[in-house]
């Protein structure tokens, strides 16, 4: 099996839970709901509009998109400048290779999109002089066309021919409300109506993650004196191949990586009743071992609601939809549901997906293995 595995340190995170891990953990435990109902409408079918749900950042309402995502990036930005700082004597600023910031571009204008990244490079690189001078000269722009859920992390991880020698910083930002992009991702995903069937609520959101090659010196327990509430996270992508056509099924993914139940299923992608019957299609073997071993437990009585029994963790219901943010902010959800007094795991299988109802193209599915760095040492 052709896999990476890598190390990830979540340094800030913005969502609608708020800025902590603790909040984090709490809205995906208790299933938040933070949708709010648009005033704006979408054609839903053929004579029929209807009110969306976007997760919007009260305190940037009113704001336009630039703005938006100038704000997120000057608070990780800020944050992240502050656990630096408390990682310089296990890890020096200096030794941390690049500052990564991404975020989606939806315009399909080439012209325009060529406008918009000169003002939005050029607005971001003021914040990283401003807020982290260290980086000023390592800064690399990169952009998302999010069409559908975002399952890869950025090429510098998952190409096997130039894997990353030295810790990466990446900040990923996104804004997703402007009726514009909400209508360009309703022509490849479901987007949640009122009244409609499951489908994805634009969100907003930004995260910071430290990424760490493997091989590079542990200092996890050393970690733990400083940092009282973060963990580094052990990431293992189970097939990185750069072709959709060559990843294996969902089934083979787990197989060989020894999952087994219970286990910790941590979703990413849109809930639909298309992406839970492939789902159960791939899973249900496993159902089965158990209810072997556990003759005493009843099989359920609908193969949908057995297969979404697996999900405990769905995180786009309840953050919303969030671009390029999804994966990163799926890795900061996998260190609280790990990390957390009351975690009853030792591992966490974050299945992303990009199967929606309006798809039609083949299946893509990645599963990472997910574990506290320390138990790695």
């Amino acid at each position: 099996m052709n896999n990476t595995t890598f190390k990830a340190l979540s340094l800030a995170i913005i969502s609608a839970a708020g800025t902590s891990e603790k909040a984090l953990y709490s809205a995906l435990t208790t299933e938040m709901f933070f949708g709010q109902v648009s005033a704006l409408t979408l054609r839903v079918e053929k004579g029929v509009v209807k009110p969306y749900f976007t997760v919007p950042l009260p305190a940037l309402d009113g704001l336009n998109v630039i703005t938006r995502k100038q704000l997120l990036l000057t608070s990780c930005l800020q944050e992240t400048a502050k656990q630096l700082q408390q990682l310089t004597t296990e890890m020096p600023i200096k030794t941390i290779e690049q500052l990564i910031i991404t975020t989606s571009l939806l315009n399909s204008d080439e012209m325009q999109c060529e406008q918009l990244k000169a003002q939005w490079q050029s607005l971001a690189q003021a914040c990283v002089e401003e807020d982290l001078p260290d980086f000023s000269t390592k800064v690399q722009f990169t952009y998302s066309n999010t069409h559908s859920a975002s399952i890869d992390l950025p090429d510098f991880l998952t190409n096997q021919t130039a894997s990353f020698e030295r810790p990466v910083l990446v900040i990923n930002i996104d804004s997703l409300l402007e009726y514009h992009d909400v209508r360009t991702l309703s022509n490849k995903l479901e987007v949640q109506c009122l009244g409609g069937s499951a489908g994805i609520m634009p969100a907003e959101g930004a995260t910071s993650t430290l990424f760490i090659p493997k091989h590079y010196p542990n200092f996890e327990n050393k970690l733990q004196h400083k940092f009282k509430s973060k963990q580094i996270i052990h990431v293992e992508s189970l097939n990185s191949e750069p072709s959709s056509s060559q990843q294996p099924d969902i089934k083979t993914q787990l197989m060989q990586a020894g999952f087994s139940l219970p286990s910790t299923v941590l979703h990413l992608g849109t809930l639909s009743e298309k992406w839970l019957s492939h789902w159960y299609s791939q899973t249900q073997s496993f159902y089965h071992q158990q209810n072997k071993s556990l003759a005493a437990e009843p099989l359920a009585t609908h193969p949908l609601s057995e297969a979404l029994e697996l999900i405990q963790y769905d995180q786009t219901k309840v953050l919303g939809y969030l671009g390029s943010v999804n994966l990163t902010m799926a890795l900061a959800s996998a260190t609280t549901l790990l990390a957390s007094p009351m975690a009853t795991t030792s591992a966490i299988w974050l299945v992303a997906h990009s199967i929606n109802s309006k798809n039609t193209e083949t299946p893509i599915a990645k599963v990472y293995k997910i574990t506290l760095a320390m138990e790695n040492i």
